[in-house]
Parts: structure tokens; C-alpha cells; sequence
């Protein structure tokens, strides 16, 4: 879940759809997987995270029971492992590269589809954001709650987790010269030139995204 979550976030917003076997690739392909299209879909069925649908022959939808788990993972503070930081930032990148295409074009459609695709990344990294820091606030409080039951060997190997898995990415997206800052200025001069050359219809459409970078490194 965690190497293909993009998958899973896009099927995820499509929760009540069914799908062909040729729409699911197409899906597959479409997200930063890091493995064949025909390979994560054989997984996908393997687990069970799909199943044929009922009403409609040779295609498949979200499991009951797995869609189920997702409404309560909903309900959990999760943090964000490292990968899937880098497969937002990944996205991000891709949705830069498709909107500076469609500038270049003047192909309004396809830019206003990026540009709706890019906030909701920085939504979605914000969010992912906040739940890593509720996370490991509640593991230490547990850490420390338990530290008469819980030897001190457990209790490094759970807070050192943290470091290397949660902590560290977070410390390099703190990075002024880093990936996330790069990204972030990328977007900020692209929206500028696309504004100056009249591609956004209005102004405020760049502003609602750079509100949202703004909030994102407020909340890093």
C-alpha cells in the first residue's frame, strides 16, 4: 500500500465506479507506480483490494471489506513514510511539467486539469503532514506511559523507527535548497509566467495554489 498508495488514492476517488481490466491499466499507468502497469494490477486482485463487480461482467471494483478498512484508516492518525512523501513530490513534479506543456500550447483544458491535480497533491501532503505529527506524538506518549513495561531496547527501537522513517524525511523537506522548496518555486515562477501571458483566465487561480504551498510550508 504504502509503494502504490497513488494507485490506491486515485481508485479510492473513484470508490463507486467499476472499471475494465483495460480502465484499470490505463489508471495504473497514469500514477507514479514504481512497477508495470499488468504487474500492480495482478497484485491489486491477488490481495483482494479489487473484485469483479456484480452488476456489470469482466469488470472489477473496490472490495467491500477493503473499502470498509479504508473508511477506518480514515479515522486513525497514520504518519507518512518517506516513500510516500517522494510519491507526492514525484506528482507534483509531473503535474508542473504537464501544465508548463499546456502553457506552451495554450491548452486551457489540460491546464486547468493540472492545475486542480497539483492542489490537491499539496492538500494531500499537507494532510499527510499533520497526521504524521499526531502519530508520533501518540506513539511517544505511549512510549513514555509504558516505559515500566517496556524495556529500554523496545522502546529506542520504536522511537528510532520514528527518526529514520518520519523524522528524517521531514527534516529534509525543511531544507531551504531542497526538493520541496525547489518544487514549490518552480510552481510559484510558472504561475507567474502563465499569468503574465494571459493563460490563467484569472488571477486568482494562481493564488488559491500558492495559498496552499504558503499553508503546506507553514505546517512542515
Amino acid at each position: 500500500l504504502s509503494s502504490y498508495h497513488p494507485v490506491i488514492d486515485e481508485l479510492w476517488r473513484r470508490q463507486n465506479l467499476s472499471f475494465s481490466e483495460a480502465e484499470l491499466l490505463a489508471i495504473i499507468g497514469a500514477t507514479p507506480a514504481q512497477a508495470s502497469p499488468g504487474y500492480v494490477l495482478t497484485q491489486l486482485k491477488r490481495m483482494r483490494f479489487i473484485t469483479e463487480a456484480d452488476a456489470h461482467v469482466g469488470e472489477w471494483e473496490l472490495a467491500l471489506p477493503f473499502v470498509r478498512w479504508l473508511e477506518h484508516l480514515q479515522l486513525l492518525a497514520r504518519p507518512g513514510s518517506s516513500a510516500v512523501v517522494q510519491a507526492r513530490l514525484t506528482v507534483l513534479t509531473k503535474a508542473l511539467e504537464s501544465f508548463t506543456s499546456a502553457t506552451t500550447r495554450g491548452d486551457w483544458a489540460d491546464g486547468r486539469d493540472n492545475l486542480r491535480f497539483a492542489r490537491e497533491t499539496i492538500q494531500q501532503l499537507t494532510e499527510d503532514l499533520a497526521q504524521t505529527r499526531v502519530a508520533i506524538a501518540t506513539t511517544v506518549s505511549e512510549v513514555k506511559s509504558e516505559h515500566r513495561r517496556q524495556g529500554a531496547r523496545e522502546r529506542f527501537r520504536r522511537i528510532n523507527r520514528l527518526w529514520q522513517d518520519y523524522l528524517l524525511p521531514i527534516l529534509e523537506l525543511l531544507n531551504p535548497t531542497g526538493q520541496l522548496e525547489a518544487l514549490c518555486a518552480s510552481w510559484e515562477r510558472q504561475l507567474t509566467l502563465a499569468t503574465e501571458q494571459g493563460f490563467l483566465p484569472e488571477r486568482r487561480i494562481a493564488e488559491r495554489i500558492e495559498r496552499d504551498m504558503q499553508y503546506l510550508r507553514v505546517s512542515l
